[in-house]
């Protein structure tokens, strides 16, 4: 049995045959017989192409379903939109890529798959066939349920939590029913969002008509508003001292559990830490609030003021007024001294044997110095200590001792230094010497730098006025006389 090339091929001989016997040009007629494309001249060189964003969806019976995305290209101009179900599709056609179309269910197409085709055009002259795509919808009588894309929670200052929902029928207004409770929600578009949630966990669904609901979401937890703590309480304040120029303030009534945040106004000053009291040190004077956040990033309200007092002011050095040296009635000496603390009591403190005197006012008189030197600091009622004052010396009572020491004779006519050291050394220091002619020290020695022989008196005086008075006596030894006898004549 001939094949259906070989029937052809004979047919066309046959032709050619009579043709020739009749006269008539064969090339001619292959051209009849041949298309172009078997010389090569009409290859389909940019073939059409379609290409969709999906090839399968769902919807309700009652919800038309949109697909955008979707681009032809090559040699194709146009698509052409067929399918076999009852609803309908919009647009027919278009030409423009890309490009979206729309299937608009027939209440008849419930629990059917219907087949939407996708035709590109077969542009006149072109060697190149039209394409097809096929996108295949499943018509439901159920909604996809909605899709939780975001959960806003309570805060510090809003009680309630939000839920974000998209997957919402696009082509037609929907109801929103919140699970528990049946909240429900009308609106339209593909996303919402439901708001004023107090703390639980919900769940919703859609509807368009009662005919077209969808199953129940994903649940969505709404935790609860985290605590805002209550503020500070101030307890125990320590105030200055004259040690510690700062003072402290206890806090009770902070967060139980966990790290908080301790803020200190007017500074900004941060503390951190945990437990429900903290003593809160290094303050210094002035009115203080604090406020506290918790871990949970919660702000308490100011606490009430904390009043950290001033440090207590330090007294002044005492000032020495008069001093009284002893005398030969009273043996002992005395000092007053000034510039006291005006308020409360004092004490004052004698140094270097730290003996204290207490009193009040802004004078006093201390009685019974023995002879020394001394200084005073005085402290006020609040504990706080001055600097020393200047010394007080007070001078002995008695007589002073004085030693002298004959100085070296003199040679002939020559005088001797009564000044000088060596002569009192051992006596009583810090004596005013004078010199004198007589042992009562009425009549000076006038010039006692340059004395000649004789016997003198020197006075001692202490600083008190107590004197002494001794003598010195200034011995010249003569030079030897030569004696060359009774024959002088050589």
């Amino acid at each position: 049995m001939r094949s259906r090339h070989q029937r052809s091929y004979l047919r066309i001989k046959a032709i050619l045959d009579r043709a020739r016997s009749a006269g008539i040009s064969t090339g001619l007629l292959i051209l009849l017989f041949y298309p172009l494309d078997s010389f090569g001249q009409k290859n389909c060189t940019n073939p059409a192409t379609i290409s969709l964003s999906s090839t399968r969806g769902s919807t309700c019976y009652l919800t038309p379903i949109t697909i955008s995305g979707n681009t032809f290209g090559g040699s194709a101009s146009s698509v052409t939109f067929t399918h076999n179900g009852r609803g309908s599709v919009s647009p027919f056609s278009t030409t423009s890529s890309p490009f979206s179309f729309t299937y608009t269910p027939d209440n008849a197409d419930a629990g059917k798959k219907i087949t939407i085709t996708i035709t590109t055009d077969d542009p006149p002259g072109s060697a190149c066939k039209a394409v097809k795509a096929t996108f295949e919808l499943n018509v439901t009588s159920e909604l996809p349920p909605p899709v939780i894309v975001g959960i806003t929670q309570p805060t510090c200052t809003t009680s309630t939590g939000s839920v974000d929902l998209n997957n919402l029928p696009s082509n037609a207004g929907w109801v929103l029913t919140v699970s528990p409770g049946g909240l429900t929600i009308n609106g339209t578009g593909t996303t919402t969002t439901v708001e004023n949630l107090a703390a639980g966990t919900y769940t919703f669904a859609v509807s368009v008509s009662d005919q077209c609901v969808s199953i129940q979401s994903t649940e969505a937890v709404i935790q609860s508003q985290p605590p805002t703590p209550g503020p500070p309480q101030v307890g125990t304040i320590t105030a200055p001292t004259c040690s510690l120029s700062t003072g402290s303030v206890v806090l009770n009534g902070l967060p139980a559990s966990g790290q908080w945040t301790l803020t200190r106004y007017p500074g900004t000053i941060v503390t951190t830490g945990s437990g429900t009291t903290v003593t809160v040190s290094e303050v210094p004077s002035g009115t203080y609030n604090f406020l506290v956040t918790n871990s949970y990033g919660c702000s308490s309200i100011f606490s009430s003021g904390a009043v950290i007092p001033d440090p207590p002011p330090s007294p002044d050095k005492p000032q020495i007024s008069n001093i009284f040296q002893p005398t030969y009635t009273v043996p002992t000496g005395s000092v007053t001294l000034t510039g006291l603390p005006t308020s409360g009591t004092w004490t004052l403190i004698r140094m270097p044997d730290n003996l204290t005197y207490g009193g009040s006012g802004s004078s006093s008189t201390v009685s019974e110095l023995q002879p020394g030197d001394y200084t005073f600091r005085v402290r006020n009622q609040q504990g706080c200590i001055s600097d020393e004052s200047d010394t007080v010396s007070i001078y002995n009572s008695s007589p002073p001792d004085l030693i002298i020491t004959d100085p070296e004779p003199v040679c002939g006519s020559g005088t001797c230094d009564l000044t000088s050291p060596a002569i009192t050394s051992g006596s009583t220091a810090g004596l005013t010497y004078t010199y004198w002619i007589d042992d009562a020290a009425t009549l000076p020695l006038e010039n006692p730098a340059e004395t000649g022989p004789g016997v003198y008196y020197i006075k001692g005086t202490n600083k008190a006025g107590y004197f002494s008075i001794g003598q010195v006596a200034v011995t010249s030894l003569m030079p030897p006389k030569a004696d060359p006898g009774p024959d002088q004549i050589l």
